[in-house]
């Protein structure tokens, strides 16, 4: 996934995706990343979770 604006690009990918049961659940607990999407799925709630790729995290 590539999100662009003013301040340049940043490429993510998924590494995650997780569905609970219910709408509108909480994704506390679950796995995290640098960006969390949160959808509809049918009766449940999906989560997608992304880890960003470009520019790189220095995450030491």
């Amino acid at each position: 996934m590539t999100i662009s604006g003013p301040m340049g690009r940043l490429e993510y990918r998924v590494y995650q995706n997780h569905i609970t049961p219910g709408q509108g659940g909480q994704n506390h607990g679950l796995y995290w990343g640098d960006v969390t999407l949160q959808t509809c799925v049918g009766p449940d709630t999906g989560f997608s979770y992304l880890e960003r790729t470009w520019p790189p995290i220095d995450r030491a």
